[in-house]
């Protein structure tokens, strides 16, 4: 059948004006508006009900193909040309909006809507076939896809996983700010399950041909069950192949699982005991925490799941490096992250607050959930935990957004509008916002809002009137200073759905990470390059650079990239002072490095002026201290800070190293460091004697005297000494700056030593 011969058809011209318009929307987000994963998801829900009712029509036209293989090929043709559409919109579109894996999007729209519509066509033509009244089989043809699409919907319902595979819509990668998305080989291996199912529409369509009498029937019949049979027994080995998870599965491979009196964690068969019982204690901890806060109560045990790395946990149930919770399941699902866990908390909140809702999903929003906001879900989240994110809670952060001109408007956080947002800042603002409602108007106010979807509703004002009384309370906030240079490097990324190729580059960054961890400079400088391409915007990755270069000895283009990042030309802003002072540290250590000391120490000391993390700062005080020293023991500092191999310094290398520097010096600053490395490696009862030998001996700088006493308090309650870690976060919270991120984790340890007693 010609393809003019098919547009004489109704049915297929309004598929595609479908097609176009769905097209034409797709393009107008850069996301979407190219070929790959999200544009083939998209059309692979939208398009095949329209197909297969088109196939439906096609069977039952009066000059229909009279062969099987004729009326069967058309149905190819249909899906084919409805794909055409947009393959060509969002080719042309790529002229405007960069796709940077061309070969890859084009791989996605023919394993997604081209298959799919292929499907569609010819279960709409069997459906023909096989109803006799002409309107139900459209119906019933347009419904298998969407009946299919329900089905996936249901899976993610009642089961762990956030991915989904269908033979009508195709892959659903899993939430929309894991940029990390790819082509995964359990795709082409379903997709042999589609092709299978093909072959099985194209044995029935022969054997609804035959009469029921005709001997070639029975044959067709015979295939039919075969191939049904081998359908089956495809999507029963759905978790062993990877198309689908339950929770028993998940457990299984995970090999472990510990139930306390809140919580259940299911964790790698593997890992110690001891760490298994703090996760324990962590988790019911903070539903006790949570339960105080909010006023509510747990009534369903919490089932934790801890995947081994985010490999495991994008394998077993769809989501790499996004944290996850399913507060209908009381679930949540984490890789293992160090102790105390640092998202813990902010996934419980999600599960704690399913009490204040109502609806299936038991989250903040119209219509009983139905329409979620995610402000409310993701903002109550972050106020309930309250995350001391480098030194600063969101109270801090949220000013330092507003000084520096990185803060939206209420109204565009407050919304569906929130996921255009991008993610750190929404996260941040819509937390600190909830906060101040919860200090401001008490718990029962929280839970009225989180129930209705309401903020206006249940406090009674409008946004513009809330949003006033929010900034004057945020106006009155402590603030470090460098806190709006620290702002301006956390964040200047944008929203995803405007990022250009988002998932490109989140997959260079992961290559970035692997070739600097394997100390290995020219593949460093050549993904930094690939990625700068991409987005020559990329600040961090440009500083990043610097320190490539510069370690290999190539130090004038160091300084031309470094240049770049003071003065990257009008169209836009030198990069933010932490950003720069990072790349100008990676130049320094290659002074070192090459010898030149005098210059290092100048460079390190001048450093210590610009706006940078607390760590930062730290790191650049003890390289300064060392430069100072004499020679013996300069030389134990190079190899611990910079080091002069290629292989990097471990756990068992640094603490042979402090005890050495501990022989020559006076001061706790060796002691310091060897607790330090003790602690990050879990051996707590040892971190916590040498850190009170450390401050015992003195310490050079306050700052180090601050993250010694933090690093005592963690270690002395992990090794069950409550009453010395109770002193070192007392002290620590009449230290720090009242109202920061230091002072409210001494609070938060406080409550927790005192639930433990």
């Amino acid at each position: 059948m010609r393809p003019e011969s098919l547009l004489k058809l109704r049915s297929m011209r309004l598929t595609l004006g479908v097609a176009a318009t769905a097209t034409l929307v797709l393009c107008s987000v850069p996301l979407f508006g190219v070929h790959g994963a999200a544009a083939a998801l998209v059309l692979g829900v939208l398009l095949p009900p329209w197909v297969a009712a088109t196939g439906a029509c096609l069977a039952q036209a009066p000059n229909r193909p009279p062969s099987c293989a004729r009326l069967f090929g058309a149905g190819l043709m249909v899906g084919a040309l409805v794909c055409a559409v947009p393959l060509l919109m969002l080719g042309l579109n790529a002229l405007r909006v960069r796709n940077c894996a061309p070969y890859e999007g084009l791989l996605f729209m023919f394993l997604g809507p081209y298959l799919s519509c292929a499907l569609a066509a010819e279960g709409g033509i069997l459906a023909a076939e096989t109803v006799p009244h002409a309107r139900l089989a459209r119906v019933l043809a347009a419904a298998l896809p969407l009946a299919e699409l329900g089905l996936a919907l249901w899976r993610l319902y009642t089961t762990p996983a956030v991915f989904a595979y269908g033979h009508f819509f195709g892959y659903f990668p899993g939430p929309l700010y894991d940029a990390d998305v790819r082509l995964p080989a359990t795709y082409l291996v379903f997709r042999l399950g589609s092709l299978l199912l093909l072959a099985g529409i194209w044995i029935a369509l022969n054997a609804a041909r035959l009469p029921r009498r005709h001997p070639g029937r029975r044959a067709w019949l015979v295939a039919g069950a075969i191939t049904a049979c081998a359908l089956a027994l495809f999507d029963w080995l759905g978790p062993e192949l990877g198309h689908r998870t339950t929770s028993a599965w998940i457990a299984e491979r995970l090999g472990a699982e510990r139930q306390g009196e809140h919580c259940t964690v299911v964790v790698p068969r593997e890992l110690d005991r001891q760490q298994t019982r703090r996760l324990l204690q962590d988790c019911d901890f903070r539903v006790r925490q949570l339960q105080a806060l909010l006023g509510v109560r747990q009534r369903r045990p919490v089932r934790v799941f801890f995947f081994r790395n985010p490999a495991e946990k994008r394998l077993l149930m769809g989501a790499g490096r996004t944290y996850v919770a399913k507060p209908w399941r009381s679930e949540a699902y984490l890789q293992l992250g160090g102790w105390p866990h640092p998202v813990l908390a902010h996934e419980l909140a999600h599960v704690v607050s399913a009490s204040m809702a109502t609806g299936p999903f038991k989250v903040s929003g119209k219509l009983g959930g139905l329409w979620p906001s995610p402000a409310l879900i993701e903002g109550l989240a972050v106020a309930a935990s309250w995350p001391n994110a480098d030194g600063l809670t969101p109270h801090q952060w949220a000013r330092a957004m507003m000084e520096a001109q990185l803060a939206p408007p209420l109204n565009r956080i407050v919304g569906t509008s929130f996921l255009g947002q991008p993610a750190a800042r929404a996260y941040t603002l819509a937390g600190s916002l909830l906060r101040f409602v919860l200090d401001q108007h008490g718990a029962a106010a929280v839970r009225r809002i989180y129930e209705s979807g309401s903020v206006e509703g249940v406090l009674g004002m409008s946004i513009d009137e809330l949003e006033r009384r929010w900034k004057a309370h945020i106006a009155e906030v402590a603030l470090p200073e460098t806190a709006r240079s620290r702002a301006r490097a956390r964040f200047a990324s944008g929203s995803i759905l405007a990022s250009v190729c988002p998932h490109q580059v989140a997959r260079l960054k992961l290559q970035l990470a692997g070739d600097l961890s394997a100390h290995d400079d020219a593949r460093s400088a050549a993904t930094c390059r690939e990625i700068l391409r991409i987005d020559p915007a990329d600040d961090s990755t440009r500083a990043a650079l610097v320190g490539v270069l510069a370690r290999a000895g190539k130090l004038e283009p160091a300084h031309q990239q470094l240049n770049r990042l003071r003065s990257p030309g009008q169209a836009r802003r030198p990069a933010p002072a932490p950003t720069r002072a990072f790349a100008r540290r990676a130049l320094a250590d290659a002074m070192w490095q090459h010898g030149d000391h005098e210059q290092a120490l100048r460079e390190y000391q001048a450093l210590l002026e610009l706006p940078q993390s607390d760590a930062a700062r730290r790191l650049l005080q003890v390289k300064t201290i060392a430069l100072r020293s004499d020679p013996r023991e300069q030389r134990l500092w190079f190899d611990l800070l910079v080091g002069g191999g290629r292989q990097a310094v471990d756990g068992a290398l640094a603490v042979h190293l402090a005890r050495e520097l501990h022989g020559l010096r006076s001061d706790g600053l060796a002691a310091y460091l060897e607790g330090r490395q003790l602690v990050a490696h879990g051996r707590y009862k040892r971190a916590a004697a040498v850190l009170v030998r450390a401050l015992d001996a003195t310490l050079p700088t306050t700052e180090i005297e601050l993250e010694a006493r933090r690093l005592l308090g963690t270690a002395s309650y992990a090794a069950g000494d409550l009453a010395l870690a109770e002193r070192s976060w007392r002290a620590l919270a009449v230290l720090a700056l009242p109202g920061g991120g230091l002072h409210a984790e001494a609070q938060d340890w406080l409550e927790r030593i005192a639930d433990g007693q």
